[in-house]
């Protein structure tokens, strides 16, 4: 048997398995990692701060890990250096124009002593030799800087104007043709792409070449990408590593008419070809006339890891979630009640998609109110997207809810005879009101006169899931969504698999064998003892919740080194021990081979 208690299946993809008993939980403070918390192994992220704590030995604590910061602080460091190296550049450029003037100086003096004696002009030489010595270390000096200025910025090649078939002519052989200027000794990355192609879109094959010393080209890598339609095709959000000391070219496909420009290349610059796609110390021809139609637009290696770390960082933010609260700070059950079905629709709305995770009422007594969420149509008129009933209490009732939001919704309440504040509202809070209940259509009005006593939590990503799993209302345990099906695996129990998924994140399976023909949600959230079967075969579900599903955690673990361009390589087992792995076509690992065959990889 595996020792691994849950596996996720992607279908026709791959298999991935993680050891059971080991969850990330999200929590408000440090305060809430009291010992009976989590399991061992377990870890815990502060929401405010993002600060990683592992429970060992029944004790919580901090391990120095930040869960978002780290490729942040990557990025900015490379920056950081990259900015102070062109300052160290720039301070020995200052140094350098300040040892010129004393030459000039040391100069003059040279030529009164030479009328003194002709012993100084001994001197006189050693000082020349040292002029020429400040020289050389300039020329270091601005190599550095367009050095980091490669590292960080980004250029563009190609000299030849961008006209399509309007004064091109067609190009039909099969040649590559490469701008010698695109050869840089710093990585960079293609990450824009013009040329001149016809009316049709198509494809053209990108070859990318090593410059050996001796001026031959190797190849280092081809691809063959699709080109919008022209006279100008621009074709960007590429990201194709081009290494330091390499050139780029360009080969049609025949997929797509691609036009040069007949005449001398303008600037001076010439082009290089190769009658074919280079294989290793392929000689090039050089040519000053007829230079093909394309401009390619290059981005430093430090730039594009920063890009790629902040967008990766601004992705895991919108896994792990955030928490909104819409409505009142500090509420109170004093002032004076609303008239009955007295509605009140915030004009905060929803900044993505997630749940109502709370709501907090202000209230002298028992009473019944309505929870709505609202589509404004920009008219002062409304439609009611759902409806949910909740009951008051006398005090400030937080009561939990587990309400879908789509983003650009809004929270609502009506009824129940809630507390207002009658013409006094310090904070300005807007809503929509309606001395009535709401209906589709229903027409409001947009006051800030009144402050109400009501708040709308809204939570998303993990963050609203780990909300909905914890909470302690009976509509939100999911612990009999699946009651009803059949725990013999003779009845299909497919339709409640996927009623229990849409209900609650964590859904839990009851002791028994249960058939399917298909996991909803590739079995994301489901929990339990249970076993289910798809199609014959048995599903690992883990045997507590998780509230961080298989994927995002792999994603999230590959993150800084997708940002890196890491090389990486998965190990894994024989079929025996994937469990549902066995005997199934298409998975990762292949019977008794290893996966990787890589030359990168090492065991």
């Amino acid at each position: 048997m595996s020792r691994y208690a849950a596996i996720l299946e992607i279908p026709n993809v791959a298999i991935v398995s993680g050891p059971a008993g080991q969850s990330l939980l999200v929590v408000q403070s440090a305060a809430d990692l009291v010992a009976d918390f989590g399991r061992e192994g377990d870890r815990a992220v502060i929401r405010t701060t993002g600060d990683e704590w592992l429970k060992t030995e029944g004790v919580w604590a901090a391990t120095g890990a930040n869960f978002w910061g780290t490729l942040l602080e990557q990025g900015a460091a490379q920056v950081d250096a990259a900015t102070e190296q062109a300052g160290v550049a720039a301070a020995g450029a200052q140094a350098t124009a300040a040892d010129r003037v004393q030459t000039g100086q040391d100069r003059t003096a040279t030529g009164q002593d030479r009328v003194a004696t002709g012993q100084d002009r001994a001197a006189t030489g050693l000082d020349k030799q040292a002029t020429a010595a400040d020289r050389v270390a300039t020329g270091q000096d601005r190599a550095a800087i367009a050095e980091v200025a490669n590292l960080i910025g980004s250029r563009t090649v190609g000299p030849v104007a961008i006209t399509g078939s309007v004064g091109g002519t067609a190009i039909s052989n099969e040649s590559v043709y490469y701008w010698s200027s695109s050869l840089s000794a710093v990585d960079e990355y293609l990450s824009s792409l013009e040329l001149g192609f016809g009316a049709v879109a198509g494809t053209i094959r990108i070859v990318i070449a090593h410059v050996e010393g001796d001026g031959t080209l190797s190849l280092v890598s081809e691809q063959t990408i699709p080109v919008v339609a022209g006279p100008s095709s621009v074709n960007s959000g590429l990201s194709i590593l081009k290494p330091a000391g390499s050139v780029i070219g360009l080969k049609r496909t025949g997929v797509g008419t691609w036009y040069y420009t007949a005449g001398t290349i303008p600037n001076g610059e010439s082009e290089w070809f190769t009658a074919a796609v280079p294989t290793s110390h392929t000689a090039k021809t050089i040519s000053t006339n007829n230079g093909p139609q394309w401009k390619a637009t290059f981005t430093g290696e430090v730039g594009v890891k920063a890009r790629v770390a902040y967008a990766t960082a601004n992705e895991l933010v919108d896994v792990v979630g955030a928490e909104h609260m819409v409505g009142w700070p500090s509420l109170v059950n004093t002032g004076t009640n609303t008239p009955a079905n007295y509605s009140v629709v915030m004009q905060t709305p929803a900044s993505s998609d997630g749940f109502i995770t709370e709501v907090d009422v202000g209230a002298s007594g028992s009473g019944t109110a309505n929870i709505h969420v609202i589509q404004y149509n920009g008219d002062l008129t409304v439609n009611v997207i759902s409806t949910h009933q909740i009951t008051l209490a006398n005090g400030v009732t937080e009561i939990p809810l587990s309400i879908p939001i789509a983003a650009g919704q809004y929270p609502a309440i009506s009824g129940g005879g809630y507390k207002f504040q009658n013409s006094v509202n310090p904070q300005g809070i807007p809503a929509w009101i309606k001395a009535g209940a709401l209906s589709n259509g229903a027409t409001v009005a947009s006051s800030s006169q009144h402050r109400y006593e009501v708040a709308f939590t809204i939570k998303t990503g993990l963050i609203a899931d780990a909300s909905r799993a914890l909470s302690g209302g009976a509509q939100n345990t999911g612990m009999s969504l699946l009651a009803d099906a059949d725990p013999n695996g003779v009845v299909d129990a497919t339709a409640i698999f996927a009623s229990a998924a849409a209900a609650h994140p964590n859904a839990y399976v009851p002791p028994g064998s249960f058939a399917l023909t298909a996991m909803p949600k590739s079995g994301d959230g489901f929990w339990g003892p249970g076993k289910p079967f798809v199609g014959g075969r048995r599903f690992f579900v883990p045997a507590r919740p998780s509230l961080f599903n298989l994927y995002d955690g792999f994603r999230a673990k590959m993150a800084e080194h997708i940002a890196n361009n890491d090389v990486l390589c998965l190990i894994a087992d024989q079929h025996r021990s994937l469990g549902a792995g066995q005997q199934r076509p298409g998975t990762l690992v292949q019977s008794r081979h290893p996966i990787c065959q890589s030359r990168h990889c090492r065991r």
